[in-house]
């Protein structure tokens, strides 16, 4: 989760907004043990959760794909709303040759292989296992979070949800069309 990934040594942010909660959290958390993602959450000792940007409907931690497609219009500065969604949606679709995902890695390749063939070659030339991709082998043990948890996330980031789901769809379509 980004959580966890914002706290790790391998963290690395572009957005200050997350640079200064995460120091906040690195600061608050220094010498103990690393909250978990429910603690983080629906922690007592927090009444605003520890990822307090989470609980704001607005909150710039939220539908971060939905607002990395939707752009600078005034209908993406509210990431949660259907306009943006639908805004996102268009811009993948007409600005972008091919938008990956990595659970689908060889029709993403393929895709590019063909869109970008003076980029990436022919279709053997760049063949990567998913294990191959992930340079950094430590693994780290955290709980699991809860179904309260889980359900919350999933609210506060359904626009991501959708978008992505529609982003595979729109992916594996373009695939199929390749392949015949």
């Amino acid at each position: 989760s980004l959580y966890y990934y914002a706290l790790s040594p391998n963290h690395l942010s572009f957005y200050p907004a997350d640079r200064e909660r995460i120091a906040e959290i690195a600061n608050a958390t220094a010498g103990s043990v690393i909250p978990s993602l429910d603690e983080c959450l629906f922690g007592s000792k927090n009444p605003n959760g520890c990822v307090r940007s989470m609980h704001d409907e607005e909150a710039p931690l939220t539908n971060r794909m939905t607002r990395f497609f939707c752009g600078y219009a005034p209908e993406c500065q509210r990431a949660h709303s259907p306009a943006a969604l639908y805004l996102a949606q268009q811009h993948a679709i007409q600005n972008y040759t091919v938008v990956g995902v990595l659970e689908h890695q060889a029709e993403s390749m393929a895709l590019l292989h063909d869109r970008l063939p003076q980029f990436f070659g022919t279709p053997n030339a760049v063949s990567i296992t998913l294990d191959q991709m992930f340079v950094n082998k430590r693994r780290y043990s955290y709980p699991e979070p809860s179904i309260e948890a889980r359900r919350f996330l999933a609210e506060q980031n359904a626009n991501d949800m959708i978008l992505y789901r529609f982003l595979v769809d729109h992916l594996l379509k373009k695939y199929q069309a390749l392949s015949k």
